[in-house]
């Protein structure tokens, strides 16, 4: 199982190198790979002179990454990889070198540089990962095995890998596993050159409710194997979805939120790309983002 970390060596993104190692860990054959890229404004020393040209600097750059991740998780085994460009960029294609199949970077912090540097990163990978992908929360130390995870649902075929992650990871962590499915107040129209939302009346709202009960009982029932053995628990909510997922997973001190984080259809990829992005802007928890495979 290889995991790839991304860091920029902030004091925020030390979360994200505490829940790789801890989900190497919990993986039990896990390996990390730390990846930091440096902006190619800040590589050229001179005229005609890249950083990473020297083999020096490549040493030098590498060893104080080491001296970092350690310092944070102690003395570990892991891989360090430095690169020129753009973060996000580069991430998607280390991820796709190693044939990483996790990809964790950290929230992004309260100033303005780490809003710049590592949370655009984490919200430009959030609208399409190229992995699971998590998002750790900056106060991230370990997974507590009291708490439990979220899966958000929406019945579809795109949302079963999320389902299976989230699985796994509570079968893992033995810990209980709680499947949220929320109804939207609004419809939306679909029109050629884009997409309107109207309010959805009371009559539509109460037989769009009753409805997602009837398929959270069945999706519970056809997936009552890749379940077994897990506490499981579900929840039919009504409203925004971003809002209702972070107070639901507040008011349970949830352990992480799972979700489904791209599609294949333009309308989809716009409204599961916005829930992404919105969950990982107000993440009251870590979150694993899920491609659709």
């Amino acid at each position: 199982m290889k995991i790839l970390c991304g860091t920029d060596l902030s004091e925020e993104s030390k979360a994200g190198i505490r829940l790789a190692f801890a989900l190497a860990d919990a993986q039990g054959d896990g390996t990390v790979e730390v990846l930091h890229v440096i902006q190619r404004e800040l590589m050229r020393l001179d005229k005609g002179q890249e950083l990473l040209d020297e083999v020096d600097n490549q040493t030098r750059i590498r060893r104080s990454i080491r001296e970092w991740v350690e310092d944070v998780v102690g003395e570990r085994d892991f891989d360090v990889d430095i690169k020129e460009g753009k973060a996000a960029e580069q991430i998607r294609a280390r991820t796709e070198e190693i044939g990483a199949d996790y990809v964790v970077l950290a929230q992004s912090g309260s100033g303005a540089f780490a809003r710049l540097t590592l949370g655009s990163t984490a919200h430009r990978v959030s609208h399409d990962p190229p992995t699971a992908t998590w998002i750790a929360k900056a106060s991230f130390q370990e997974f507590d095995r009291s708490s439990r995870v979220i899966a958000a649902v929406d019945y579809e075929e795109a949302s079963l890998p999320a389902l299976h992650e989230a699985a796994a990871l509570a079968r893992q962590l033995d810990v209980g596993l709680v499947l949220v499915h929320i109804v939207p107040t609004a419809g939306v129209s679909v029109f050629p050159d884009g997409f309107a939302s109207y309010p959805m009346t009371n009559a539509e709202l109460a037989k769009s409710a009753k409805d997602a009960e009837e398929q959270m009982r069945d999706f519970l029932t056809v997936h009552a194997e890749l379940l077994d053995g897990i506490e499981v628990h579900s929840h039919v909510l009504e409203g925004a979805t971003v809002r209702q997922l972070v107070e639901f997973a507040s008011n349970q001190e949830a352990l992480a939120i799972c979700l489904g984080a791209s599609s294949k259809s333009r309308m989809e990829r716009f409204f599961l790309g916005s829930i992404a992005s919105g969950v990982v802007r107000q993440m009251p928890c870590s979150v694993l983002l899920v491609p659709a495979q």
